[in-house]
C-alpha cells in the first residue's frame, strides 16, 4: 500500500519507505516530534512524489541527493540533483520545525512572485527552490541570465561571444561555482557568495594573488553589490583523476607536498588569524553533529574528541599561512600543481592542512576509491615532499589533525546521504580513534621517508650557481660534499654519522651573498636537525661566527632563563667562506605583530632588544651617526638617479634628514643589532630569537628602536593602506623599551626613526614587489617633516 507525499510527511510515526538508510532515518524522524516535513527531506523518493505533485510539467525522473544540512529541532536544507527532460539542474527543499508561519509566508511571497521556481507546502512547513531561484543568493537568477551585461562588465577579462555559465558546485544558501563559457570553452570561473563569505573569499583572492612557486588562480573582477568573484580559468586535471589514473602517484604526492610547502612558506601579514581555540570549536561541532544523528556513538566521539583537542592545545604551534580547507578537490594537476579555493584561507596551524588532507584521504579508502597501501604511498610522498621545501610540523600534532579530520569527516555520510551511512560513520570514527592511538607510539600518521641522496632536488638552474661571486655555491648544494664537510666537527654534540636529507637555497642576492638551509639526518636516531648555512662574497665568515657565538656565550642561550636568546653558531666552512647555525623553531614575529596580541609581542621585543644593548659583548666595529647619513644618502641618490622626477623632493627630504641628525644628543654607544625590524625576531611562546646579527656592532642604541618603528609604519602603508595600523604595537615597543633603560631615548628614537623612513623609499622602490608603494612612502615622509 502506498501513501501520497502529504501523508507520509504529515504524520511523522508512518513508516518510511525501505532503503538502505531506512532505519537509522526513521530514528531520527522519531525524535523530531513537531518537524512535520523531515520524514519527506530525508528521503529522496518521498521528495520526489511531492514534487511530482507540486509540479508535475517538469518531468523530473529522478532526484539524486547533493548535500544535507539539518539543525535538530530547527530546519533541514535537502539539496538534489535533478534527472530528466525539463528538470532544473538542481532541486531544493527547506524544511522547518515548530511554528514554521513567519518563514512559510515570506516563502510564499517569494512564491508569488516567481510561481515556477519557489512551492510552498504550508501544511509539512516544506519549500521548495527549483534551480536557480535561492532564498540567500537572490542574485543566482541575474547571474546565469547573463546576456550583454555580464559581457560588458567582463569584458576586459574574457573574448567577446556566446556568454553562458555552466554549474560546477552548488551549496543551496551559501555558495555558487560555474564556468563562464564562450563559444563553448571556459573562460573563466564565477563564484557567488553569502553573507561574509564574500568578504572574506575577494580579500583572500587579492592577499594571495602573488605567492612564489604556488599557483593560485588569480582573480579578475569582484562585485560587492552581487557578492561575486571572477578568477581566470586554469588547465589542469583534477587531483581526484589523477588518482584514479594510478599513474604516477609519487611524484604528484610530493609535487603536491611541495607546493603546500610553498605556500605554508608566503610570508604575508594580511590574512586573518585562525581562532586560537579554533581545533577546540571543530571537535566540539563534529561531535554535536554526530551525537544529533547517532547517539549511540556520541560518548566514544565525545572522549575522542576531548583527547585530540586537549593534545593540540598542549603542543607549540608555528603559524604559517594556510589553505584553511585543503583535500583532494583543491587540486589540479598541469605543468605545476594548482591550488583551488582559499576562501578559508587564513594564518594559523599548517599541520591542520597536511592533517585534513591526509583524512580525506583515508575517508576515500572507506569508499573504496582508494586502497588502503594508495593512502600510506601518498601520506608518505605528500609529506616528503613537503619537507623538501619546509620543515614539516610536529609528527604528534599531524597525527592529531589527522584524527580530527576523520572526526569532522564522520558526519559526512549522513550529509550526503551515503547508503549505509551510520556504518560509515562509525568505521570513520573508528579510524580516528586508532589513528589518535598510535601517537606516541612511533606509528605517527605521517612517518615519511627520510629523502635519499640520490632522490634530493637538483637546484638546476638557480641563480646562486652561475653567480661568479659566490662560486662556493656550487660545492654548497651538493650534499655529499656538504656531509662530508658536516662530518668534520661542525655538528652539535652527542651527533655522529650524520647525512643531508634535503636543502634549500632560502634566500639569494646576486653578487652578495645566499642563505641555504640544511635538513640533517642522525642515521643513529633518526631525528633531524634544521641548519641554517650563511655565505658571502666579502670573506666575513669566521668573523659573523666568532660575533654570533660571543653573544650566545654573553647569556644568550637557547636555554637563557629569560627566554631571550640568539642561534647557536656551530662553526665555519673557511674553504666555502661560510658559517652555520642551528635552525630555532617559532613565528616571525611580522606575522605576529599584525595579529590580537600584538601589543603584547612588542612589549617581549623591547626586553630583548634592551638585554642585546645592555648586555651584548663589546664589537669591534663601530657605526656613528656620519656613517648612518652617507648610507641615506647614497641610498636617495641613487634613488634619484632612477626617478628624476623625484629630485627635488627627495633633495628636499634629505635636507630636513640631515637638520634632524644635527639636532640629535651626542648618546653613549652600546652594541647594537644595526638593522633591526620585524623580519629579524622569532617568537616561540614566550621566548624571543634574535636573528640575523650580522651588523653586529657599537653605535646609539635609539637607532635599533627607530628602524624597527619605521619598517612598521612602512608595512602598514604597504599591507594595510594605513601608515598608523601598527601604532599599537610600535608605542607598546618604544614605551617598554624606554622603561626599562635609564637613559632617556625618545627624542632620539623619533629622530632615527625618520632618518629609517627615509631610507626605507630607497629599498621600496629597489625591490620589484614593492616598488609601486615607493612613492606613497615619500608622500607619507613629506607630512612628516612639514
Amino acid at each position: 500500500m502506498s501513501h501520497t507525499a502529504d501523508e507520509l510527511g504529515a504524520n511523522s510515526s508512518v513508516t518510511m519507505q525501505r532503503n538502505a538508510n531506512g532505519r537509522a532515518d526513521e530514528a531520527i524522524v522519531a525524535r523530531e516530534l513537531d518537524f512535520a516535513g523531515l520524514a519527506t527531506l530525508l528521503d529522496p523518493r518521498r521528495a520526489l512524489q511531492w514534487l511530482r505533485r507540486q509540479a508535475p510539467w517538469l518531468e523530473v525522473a529522478s532526484l539524486e541527493p547533493n548535500y544535507l544540512k539539518y539543525k535538530p529541532r530547527t530546519s533541514c536544507l535537502a539539496s538534489f540533483v535533478a534527472r530528466g527532460n525539463g528538470a532544473p539542474a538542481f532541486v531544493y527543499f527547506k524544511g522547518f520545525a515548530g511554528d514554521a508561519s513567519h518563514k512559510i509566508g515570506k516563502a510564499a511571497l517569494q512564491s508569488a512572485r516567481n510561481s515556477s521556481g519557489v512551492m510552498v507546502d504550508g501544511t509539512l512547513g516544506v519549500v521548495a527552490y527549483l534551480f536557480p531561484q535561492d532564498a540567500v543568493l537572490g542574485r543566482l537568477a541575474d547571474l546565469l541570465n547573463p546576456a550583454d551585461r555580464l559581457q560588458k562588465e567582463w569584458g576586459d577579462h574574457i573574448p567577446t561571444g556566446e556568454l553562458s555559465i555552466d554549474a560546477l558546485r552548488y551549496k543551496p544558501e551559501r555558495r555558487f561555482v560555474g564556468a563562464v563559457m564562450v563559444a563553448g570553452k571556459p573562460v573563466a570561473a564565477v563564484k557567488l557568495y553569502a553573507g561574509r563569505d564574500y568578504d572574506r573569499a575577494q580579500r583572500n583572492a587579492k592577499v594571495l594573488a602573488n605567492v612564489r612557486g604556488a599557483r593560485l588562480p588569480r582573480r579578475l573582477e569582484r562585485c560587492p553589490k552581487q557578492r561575486y568573484v571572477l578568477s581566470e580559468w586554469v588547465t589542469g586535471v583534477r587531483l581526484r583523476e589523477v588518482m584514479a589514473q594510478r599513474r604516477d602517484l609519487a611524484d604528484v604526492a610530493e609535487r603536491v607536498g611541495a607546493t603546500l610547502a610553498t605556500l605554508h612558506s608566503h610570508r604575508c601579514g594580511r590574512l586573518q588569524f585562525a581562532p586560537t581555540d579554533l581545533a577546540s570549536a571543530e571537535a566540539r561541532s563534529a561531535i554535536a553533529a554526530i551525537a544529533d544523528v547517532l547517539p549511540s556513538v556520541a560518548r566514544r566521539a565525545a572522549r575522542l574528541a576531548r583527547d585530540i583537542a586537549d593534545g593540540l592545545a598542549d603542543q607549540h604551534v608555528e603559524l604559517s599561512v594556510c589553505h584553511g580547507d585543503f583535500h583532494l578537490d583543491q587540486v589540479l594537476v598541469d605543468d605545476e600543481i594548482v591550488l583551488l579555493d582559499v576562501d578559508n584561507a587564513c594564518i594559523g596551524d599548517p599541520a591542520r592542512d597536511l592533517g585534513n588532507f591526509i583524512a580525506h584521504c583515508e575517508r576515500e579508502a572507506f569508499n573504496g576509491w582508494l586502497l588502503p597501501a594508495e593512502v600510506d604511498l601518498w601520506r608518505s610522498h605528500l609529506l616528503a615532499g613537503y619537507q623538501r621545501v619546509r620543515q614539516l610540523p610536529n609528527d604528534d600534532r599531524i597525527s592529531r589533525h589527522v584524527a580530527l579530520g576523520l572526526l569532522k569527516l564522520a558526519i559526512e555520510p549522513f550529509r550526503q546521504r551515503q547508503a549505509h551511512w551510520p556504518m560509515f560513520t562509525e568505521a570513520i570514527l573508528n579510524r580516528a580513534g586508532k589513528a589518535h592511538d598510535q601517537i606516541g607510539r612511533g606509528v605517527s600518521a605521517h612517518n615519511a621517508p627520510r629523502a635519499r641522496l640520490e632522490q634530493l632536488p637538483s637546484p638546476g638552474d638557480h641563480p646562486v650557481l652561475t653567480d661568479d661571486a659566490l662560486p662556493n655555491a656550487i660545492p654548497a648544494t651538493n650534499p655529499r660534499q656538504v656531509t662530508a664537510a658536516l662530518a668534520a666537527g661542525l655538528m652539535p654534540t652527542g651527533w655522529s654519522n650524520t647525512s643531508v636529507v634535503a636543502f634549500r637555497v632560502v634566500r639569494h642576492k646576486p653578487g652578495r651573498r645566499c642563505l641555504i638551509e640544511y635538513d640533517v639526518q642522525d642515521q643513529a636516531t633518526g631525528q633531524v636537525q634544521g641548519i641554517l648555512a650563511k655565505m658571502s662574497r666579502r670573506p666575513v665568515a669566521r668573523r659573523d661566527f666568532q660575533n654570533q657565538r660571543s653573544i650566545y656565550d654573553a647569556g644568550f642561550q637557547q636555554d637563557a632563563a629569560d627566554g631571550i636568546y640568539v642561534p647557536e653558531a656551530l662553526g665555519v666552512i673557511d674553504e666555502w667562506n661560510m658559517w652555520l647555525q642551528r635552525k630555532v623553531s617559532g613565528t616571525v614575529a611580522t606575522e605576529m605583530l599584525a595579529g590580537p596580541h600584538g601589543p603584547a609581542v612588542a612589549g617581549r621585543i623591547a626586553a630583548s632588544l634592551a638585554k642585546l644593548h645592555t648586555q651584548g659583548p663589546p664589537p669591534d666595529r663601530r657605526h656613528s651617526l656620519d656613517d648612518e647619513l652617507t648610507i641615506l644618502r647614497d641610498r636617495l641618490e641613487a634613488l634619484t638617479a632612477s626617478r628624476p622626477q623625484w629630485k627635488h623632493r627627495l633633495e628636499a627630504v634629505l635636507a630636513k634628514c640631515e637638520r634632524i641628525a644635527a639636532n640629535l644628543s651626542v648618546t653613549r654607544s652600546t652594541p647594537i643589532h644595526r638593522d633591526f625590524y620585524q623580519d629579524q625576531v622569532i617568537v616561540d611562546g614566550t621566548n624571543v630569537c634574535l636573528c640575523d646579527l650580522d651588523l653586529y656592532c657599537m653605535g646609539n642604541p635609539a637607532l635599533d628602536v627607530g628602524n624597527f618603528v619605521a619598517h612598521l609604519i612602512e608595512m602598514g602603508l604597504r599591507e594595510y593602506d594605513d601608515p598608523d595600523f601598527f601604532t599599537p604595537s610600535s608605542a607598546t615597543f618604544v614605551d617598554a623599551y624606554c622603561s626599562l633603560r635609564s637613559e632617556k631615548h625618545e627624542p632620539s628614537i623619533a629622530g632615527y626613526t625618520m632618518l629609517s623612513l627615509a631610507r626605507l623609499i630607497a629599498i621600496d622602490a629597489a625591490m620589484p614587489h614593492r616598488a609601486a608603494y615607493a612613492e606613497r612612502l615619500l608622500i607619507h615622509c613629506e607630512s612628516m617633516l612639514c
